[in-house]
């Protein structure tokens, strides 16, 4: 594989150089060596050194729940013996205002709001169930 790569890295050079017809000779030419298809060997001799290196950037995502959501939803979870995200989402848009009502939890009205919104899968990922 190594040796390919340093073929391939060198045959970059002169097909990036080339014109049409040379071209087609050191296609032919890296297929009978590497025996790659010759769409594949296109695609790796046309792009740039540095585009095979380039690493995905990962994106952060502002949080949309804050730690008052948390501390309740946490709560009430316990409070459901820790079912899991879905039914956890389901009962909070069903119970929530009656637990408040019966003090079982308290939250303000924004949190309690934020609770009834939340998905089951947001659930999941910030319980860890």
């Amino acid at each position: 594989m190594h040796a390919r790569k340093q073929y391939l890295d060198d045959v970059r050079k002169e097909y990036r150089r080339a014109d049409r017809e040379q071209r087609g000779k050191l296609l032919d030419e890296a297929e009978r060596r590497t025996r790659l298809h010759r769409k594949y060997l296109i695609r790796i001799l046309s792009q740039e050194k540095e585009e095979k290196a380039r690493k995905k950037k990962l994106r952060h995502r502002i949080r949309k729940y804050g730690v008052g959501v948390l501390s309740v939803l946490l709560k009430v979870w316990e409070i459901f013996d820790y079912a899991c995200g879905q039914r956890l989402a389901s009962a909070l848009k069903q119970e929530l205002q009656r637990l408040r009502r019966l003090r079982e939890v308290r939250c303000s009205d924004e949190i309690a709001g934020q609770l009834e919104e939340i998905s089951a899968k947001t659930i999941d990922s910030t319980i860890g169930t």
